[in-house]
Order: C-alpha cells, then sequence, then structure tokens
C-alpha cells in the first residue's frame, strides 16, 4: 500500500493510499482498527473528527462515514 495521506487524531491514525483504501489504526500498539474500500481511485484527502471520518479521491467522490471507537477529540 502506498501511503498519499495520514492524519493523527488522539490515539488513532488514519492512512489513505493508492489503491483507494482507508486503514484506521492504533497509535499505541500499531494494530489496525478496520479498513475501508469505496474508493475507486487515490485517496487524496483524510479528515478525522471524533468518530467521523471524511475521504476524498481522484475518483471526484468524497466518502463519510463513521469509525466504531471514537478518539480522544470525541
Amino acid at each position: 500500500m502506498a501511503i498519499i495521506g495520514v492524519k493523527l487524531d488522539g490515539d488513532t491514525i488514519v492512512s489513505g493510499g493508492a489503491d483507494g483504501e482507508i486503514h484506521v489504526w492504533e497509535s499505541g500498539d500499531g494494530s489496525r482498527r478496520c479498513w475501508m474500500r469505496g474508493h475507486t481511485g487515490e485517496v487524496h484527502a483524510i479528515e478525522l473528527r471524533g468518530n467521523r471520518l471524511v475521504s476524498a479521491s481522484a475518483d471526484t467522490t468524497v466518502k463519510v462515514c463513521k469509525t466504531s471507537m471514537p478518539t480522544r477529540s470525541s
């Protein structure tokens, strides 16, 4: 996975890549909380606010979803 963007928010790291996938990681131990597909193009931007994740892609779509685990800033 080529990482295009990384967002750190409290205990959570979010990465988006050229494959269109987004991964949510636990910063303390490096474990992956979840991963998401939905974009057919490279992820260009990611934003994490509380448990809401917004991503934008080269496929000209914006996706909004809720992560299952809230972060410190929620």
